[in-house]
Parts: structure tokens; C-alpha cells; sequence
């Protein structure tokens, strides 16, 4: 256990031991409270007087501190009290899954069961079942509940409740969906159960579909519920049901809940209705590192980044800190505007608070400062990361081929593969791009054929363009002709005018007036060019 001490409900001085045992007791009040209490004889001869000291103890608000804990552990093992039931066993495993150590209230109800003396109920069933969600211990929940059903407690609202968020929890949503459509009588409880599993599974479409069956049965719900559909709409790009979700706030006041306002604008970002987002993330009086991050990465991901900027900007004269998302959005923003003094700024935050750099923050930090054209920087960052995965070896490879490194791009890609690292179709479209501005013809042509035959990527439209490009920039007209017209998708203008541009450079009209001809349909705009 951890051994700080936390902050403790305060009891008033006036207090005095009575049957009525306050609920709630500071650390430096539990001593003198426990030797009036022994004094009275009340701890060893009333059980509701011991379960009430016990429960002040091991339960105060807002939280149980380890000194809190400690106490009512040698309380309850110590005494001197009344004999132990049912509640005093219910009390102390409680304690321990709200102190965070969910691993003892569990062994606390095995001890209950050897020692046989005090049979669990349902209380207990559910409690330790909870913990065993927190743990992700599948195996031991299922003992539990096997435990449970050989005592006929599969008929409790709690302990039903408690065994769906346990499965879902731990990732067995069919378990969970199972136990669901086993109960007659659904209350918000067991339908939040059941949301917040497939939310955990982030099978969105999954948590839409079950609120609309709350919508269709005419079952309550509550802000527990509208922060998770809110959520999932943003992730599935529902607009229509999140802006339902939020005119039903609006409607009720609930907007005042900072997670479902947080929700909302992270929903209305996500759907692009940034403006809406704005206009709720203004009204906020309280805002959490997740809102002003939702808007962040709202505007970026809308192609707004001066405006992400901005908002980053008023951020840091707030006390929130950002955190890696943000910084995340930040850097993606700073990347598009070529913002380099921004960028080296978070990249002196990410240093100076310490912050770990993960796989998704250092990979953003290396696509910023190839984009920027800083490639020593880049590959430096690169070489910092504890941990890289195929999408951070891709931004260096993209990074080094737009910045005219290609020969370096595909030493990158040889040790990408030594590292056992999988390519991914992005990663060809870099050592595609990295062979075209080096003029790389043959390995352009093997690289090609490898993302099929050796890697089972079909190849898209993007390197199809890349092929392209390369057979013109080295002056190969017709060839490049032929591969356009031999290619299994349909070419679009894209491809057309990497060939144009390359008749245009190698004065082919020709073929350039073929590949206008192409173009003019796919996109007219682009009808006066001429080869």
C-alpha cells in the first residue's frame, strides 16, 4: 500500500460516542473517538456501533487515506469488538477497492470463505466482483460468479449489474451481453453497464445502437449515459444523435456536468461542427486538459491550424497543463503552418516537464521537423524515442524523401526491416516517393512489385501516382504511358497530371495532349494546362 496520507472529512469536536457512530472521522479524531467508544463498552457489545466506527474509519469522504485504512484493518483484525458478520467483511473489502487495492479486497473474500464462520452476501458478491473488474481478472470474476450462482444470488439487480461491467470490462462483451439480455427488468444502471463495456471495447456503433434501444423502451437515462453516446457519436461522426444528445442538455441544464459539456464539444470537433463546439467550450466556466484538447485537435483536424494555435495559446495562460494529446495536435498544427519556434517550444515542454515520450507524441515530434525540413532534428528526435513503431519509421522515411534524402530514406526502410519492424502501405508511399526524387528507377520498379509479393499490400491509387511520377521525372514517357493504362483501378487526375507534368518537362505533346484529355473530365479546373 502507499503511504502518503491524503486528505480526511473533518468531525466536529462536539461529536460524542453514541450508538450513532458518525460516518465520516478525521485521522487525528478516530483515536479519541475509538477509546470513548471502548470506554462505553458500545464497540464490544453493539454491532451497529462497531459497524458504524468501522465504516467512519475505513470509508470517510471523500476518500480513504492509506493512515485511514491501516486503522481499520487492525481494527478489524485486532478488535476489540463485537463478533464479525457479513457487513463488517462488506465494509473492509469496499475499503480496500476505493483505497485502489482491489488485489486485497479480493483475497479478503477468499479468507471470508475459508474461514466459514460468516457467509458473503450479495453485497459482498458484488463488491469483490467489482474488484475483479478493476483488476481485468477475468478468470477470478468467474470464479465469483460461479460462487454466486451455487448461492442463488444470479437473481440481485447489484450483483447482475456488477458481473456485466466485470465482463465487459475485461473484454468479454458477449459474456456481458449475455447477463444483459437475461435481466427482465432493466434499470440505467444496467443499461450504463452494459454502454460503458462496449465504450471500453470502443465498439461505438455498438454504444450508439444500445442507447436508441434506452430511446425505443423508454428507459431513463442520465448524464453517465449521454457522456458515453456523446462520445461514440463523435467517434463514428454521428451528428445528427450527438446534436439530439446535446439539445436534450441544453433542454435540462445538464450542460452545467463538465464531462458531458467536455463530451459534447469533443463530439462536435470530431464531426467537424466546429463552430457549435466553440460556441459550448466558450460557455464552459470550468475546462479540463480534455476540452481545450478536443478543440485543439477540432481545428487541426479541420485543416484550421492557425486557429488550433490560438486556442493553444490561451490555453497556457490558464493553470491547465497540456498533456501528450494536446501537445500531439500542437505539433501536427505547427507541421501544416510550418511553425517551427512553436514547435521547438513543445519540444522544450516535452523535455523540460519530463514528459515520457510515447510512441504517439515522438512520432508527431519526427513528422514536425521533417516537414519543417529539419531532418538532423528529426532524426534525432527519432533516436530519442524508448520505443518506435511503423508509423514513427514512416514519418522519418516521408520526412527524408520530400526533403531530398531518398538514398537515406531507403537505408531507413533497410532498417526498418532489420528491426522487424511491418511496413504499411503509407510506408511504401514514402520509399515510392523517396525512389522518385532520386530518380531510383529500378528500385522504384522492385520496391513496387516487394509491397505485393512480399508483403500481401495491395497497391492504391497513391502508388500507382508514385510509379507514375517516377517513370516521367527519369524521362520515361511511354512507359509510363503504359503503366497508367495497364493499372487494374481506374487512374485519376492525380496520375494524369504526374504524366502531363512529365510530358511537359520532356516535351512529349503527344502524350501530353492525351493525358489533358484525361484530365479534363476528372477535373476540369485543370482544362487549360497544356503539355
Amino acid at each position: 500500500m502507499a503511504t502518503a496520507v491524503l486528505p480526511t472529512a473533518a468531525l466536529p469536536a462536539s461529536a460524542v460516542p453514541t450508538h450513532n457512530t458518525p460516518l465520516r472521522a478525521a485521522l487525528r479524531d478516530v483515536p479519541q473517538l475509538h477509546a470513548a467508544l471502548l470506554k462505553s463498552g458500545a464497540l464490544t457489545t453493539s454491532p451497529e456501533s462497531f459497524h458504524s466506527f468501522l465504516e467512519a474509519t475505513a470509508l470517510p469522504s471523500p476518500v480513504t487515506s492509506p493512515a485511514h485504512l491501516s486503522y481499520a484493518v487492525r481494527l478489524f483484525r485486532l478488535g476489540p469488538r463485537t463478533p464479525l458478520s457479513a457487513r463488517s467483511y462488506n465494509i473492509l473489502i469496499r475499503a480496500f477497492f476505493r483505497a485502489g487495492h482491489p488485489e486485497d479486497a479480493v483475497n479478503l473474500f477468499v479468507e471470508m470463505l475459508d474461514a466459514s464462520a460468516v457467509w458473503p452476501d450479495q453485497h459482498t458478491i458484488a463488491n469483490t466482483i467489482k474488484s475483479c473488474a478493476r483488476m481485468y481478472a477475468l478468470s477470478t470474476g468467474r470464479d465469483v460468479q460461479a460462487y454466486a450462482v451455487k448461492r442463488g444470488f444470479m437473481v440481485d439487480q447489484f450483483v447482475l449489474n456488477s458481473l456485466i461491467h466485470m465482463y465487459a470490462s475485461c473484454g468479454d462483451v458477449v459474456a456481458a451481453q449475455v447477463l444483459f439480455d437475461t435481466v427482465e427488468e432493466k434499470g440505467v444502471v444496467t443499461w450504463n453497464a452494459m454502454i460503458t463495456g462496449y465504450f471500453k471495447n470502443r465498439d461505438w456503433k455498438e454504444v450508439v445502437e444500445l442507447f436508441k434501444g434506452m430511446l425505443e423502451f423508454q428507459v431513463p437515462f442520465d448524464e453517465v449515459t449521454l457522456v458515453s453516446v456523446a462520445t461514440a457519436c463523435g467517434r463514428i461522426g454521428d451528428a445528427k444523435l450527438g446534436g439530439w444528445i446535446a439539445s436534450y442538455a441544453e433542454e435540462r441544464g445538464m450542460v452545467r456536468n463538465r464531462n458531458l459539456a467536455t463530451a459534447l464539444v469533443d463530439m462536435f470537433a470530431k464531426c467537424g461542427e466546429l463552430d457549435k463546439a466553440r460556441k459550448l467550450f466558450d460557455r464552459m466556466r470550468s475546462r479540463d486538459v480534455v476540452a481545450w484538447s478536443a478543440m485543439i485537435s477540432g481545428y487541426t483536424q479541420a485543416d484550421r491550424c492557425q486557429e488550433a494555435l490560438t486556442i493553444f495559446s490561451e490555453m497556457q495562460d490558464t493553470d491547465v497543463n497540456p498533456n501528450d494529446v494536446t501537445l500531439v495536435s500542437v505539433l501536427s498544427a505547427c507541421a501544416v503552418l510550418g511553425a517551427l519556434e512553436t514547435g521547438k517550444w513543445v519540444h522544450s515542454y516535452i523535455r523540460r516537464k519530463g514528459l515520457p515520450l510515447t510512441v504517439i507524441l515522438g512520432t508527431a515530434l519526427v513528422d514536425f521537423y521533417a516537414k519543417c525540413g529539419c531532418i538532423e532534428d528529426a532524426v534525432k528526435a527519432f533516436e530519442s524515442m524508448p520505443v518506435r513503431n511503423s508509423w514513427t519509421w514512416t514519418a522519418l522515411i516521408k520526412g527524408m524523401a520530400s526533403n531530398g534524402r531518398g538514398r537515406e530514406a531507403l537505408e531507413v526502410f533497410s532498417s526498418m526491416r532489420e528491426a522487424d519492424i511491418e511496413p504499411t502501405d503509407v510506408t511504401f508511399i514514402g520509399v515510392l516517393l523517396a525512389c522518385s526524387h532520386s530518380c531510383l528507377v529500378e528500385d522504384g520498379r522492385r520496391y513496387f512489385d516487394s509491397m505485393t509479393q512480399d508483403y500481401g499490400i495491395p497497391p492504391r491509387i497513391e502508388h500507382y501516382g508514385c510509379m507514375v511520377d517516377l517513370l516521367g521525372r527519369a524521362g520515361l514517357i511511354d512507359e509510363a504511358y503504359q503503366f497508367i493504362r495497364n493499372m487494374p483501378i481506374e487512374p485519376n487526375a492525380v496520375v494524369w497530371r504526374a504524366l502531363l507534368s512529365a510530358c511537359t518537362v520532356h516535351k512529349n505533346v503527344e502524350i501530353g495532349e492525351e493525358a489533358l484529355k484525361q484530365i479534363i473530365p476528372l477535373d476540369p479546373c485543370h482544362s487549360g494546362e497544356r503539355g
